[in-house]
């Protein structure tokens, strides 16, 4: 999941030292698998951007910025290495997904029961088209910030279902927000039978 921190008043310094702490907090939480991490990114006004929509946008740039270079860190907006995309322009892009679904291609991983090597099912996972360069749950986190999250769900959802016949016996898992689950969309999208559909 993502969260947003909104500081009034703080410079991207300050910025970066609160979201060290909480970073630090979270490690600290006891946990059943192990610990908590987590990468944060940081945008200040008026230095980086002049309103709400921008200065969220280059945190999240940011923010990206801190998973690509290895996860578990903060990073401080830097135009030398984050291109932050104007709000109009991220909708655009999801729309012109939602517009053409062969720009989102399913891609399926097989599931393999390692103690009799028998194959038990495949993971759909989808794979983009299109503008820009981002990673799936990129495009999946804008399409949810642009208010688009379900629309794009739901299609990956019904290009994944529509894969040739699996072998028999065998499940489908498909991935879903938990915000989606209860969506209208969603349930269009899903067939009547949710026969070895995980």
């Amino acid at each position: 999941e993502e969260f947003a921190l909104i500081l009034p008043g703080a410079d991207a310094e300050l910025g970066r030292a609160v979201a060290e702490r909480a970073r630090a907090g979270l490690t600290e939480l006891a946990v059943q698998s192990g610990r908590l991490t987590c990468s944060a990114g940081v945008g200040a006004f008026p230095a980086h951007a002049s309103d709400a929509a921008g200065l969220f946008a280059v945190a999240d740039g940011a923010l990206y910025w801190a998973k690509d270079s290895g996860r578990n860190q903060t990073r401080v907006f830097d135009p030398e290495h984050v291109t932050a995309v104007a709000p109009d322009q991220q909708r655009a892009e999801i729309e012109a997904i939602l517009a053409n679904p062969e720009l989102l291609r399913p891609v399926y991983q097989p599931w393999v029961e390692l103690a009799t090597g028998r194959l038990a099912g495949y993971e759909a996972l989808t794979r983009f088209g299109g503008p820009g360069d981002r990673a799936p749950d990129r495009w999946f986190a804008l399409a949810h910030r642009c208010g688009l999250g379900e629309r794009l769900e739901a299609l990956a959802i019904k290009q994944a279902l529509a894969t040739p016949a699996r072998p028999e016996g065998t499940f489908l898992s498909i991935n879903v927000s938990p915000s989606v689950l209860s969506s209208p969309v969603l349930d269009e999208a899903l067939p009547e039978s949710l026969s070895l559909v995980v």
